[in-house]
């Protein structure tokens, strides 16, 4: 026997808004007018970095073991806090020189950026490695003079580094030289972005 559909009852009550998804943020970076200049020493390895902000960068911070310690004053402060857990996911970044210059023959002076991080209210902070970007060629010495504006750039992606809620993050650039190092203090622009979820 075939019995006749009923009247389509009421709409129930709208149920509890669910959580609101991760998302992603985007954090830009520029030195803008001021160049970076950090140093190496004779092996080629970086003895000092600059944090760099928008349209700014601070002086230069040496480094001690895998981090640094943020001294007081002016021109240092550069940092930022994460409001919340983020993981790191990808890091592009140009860097080009602010004036003609020859690397050392056989050198390789390559840029980087690299992220660094502190708990929330202590200057000490420790470089994240697993997020250094490294630039994807280098400007090398042939014995030519690489003119201004000689850009290179690099980028690295499915980092999957994660930042806890309420850390001090900085974006530090800084470069290292092979082949044939030495001491150097290069002048260069940085700029990028860092992609988080």
């Amino acid at each position: 026997m075939n019995v006749p559909t009923g009247a389509t009852g009421s709409t129930g009550a709208t149920g509890a808004t669910g959580d609101t998804g991760p998302g992603t943020i985007f954090i830009p970076f520029a030195t803008g007018d001021e160049t970076s200049a950090p140093r190496t020493n004779a092996t080629g390895a970086p003895t000092e970095i600059q944090i760099v902000g928008f349209g700014d960068r601070s002086n230069r911070i040496p480094l001690s073991g895998n981090g640094f310690t943020l001294p007081t004053g002016n021109g240092v402060q550069f940092a930022f806090a994460i409001p919340r857990q983020a993981i790191v996911q990808s890091i592009y970044f140009t860097s080009s020189n602010w004036a003609p210059f020859t690397p050392i023959n056989g050198a390789a002076v390559t840029p980087f950026v690299v992220l660094a991080t502190a708990p929330l209210g202590s200057q000490i902070f420790t470089i994240l490695e697993n997020t250094q970007t490294i630039a994807s060629s280098s400007w090398t010495g042939t014995g030519s003079q690489l003119p201004a504006g000689t850009t290179l750039s690099g980028f690295r992606t499915n980092i999957n580094v994660m930042i806890p809620a309420g850390m001090r993050v900085a974006i530090c650039c800084a470069y290292q030289i092979t082949g044939n190092p030495s001491v150097t203090e290069y002048f260069f622009y940085y700029s990028g972005g860092i992609l988080l979820s």
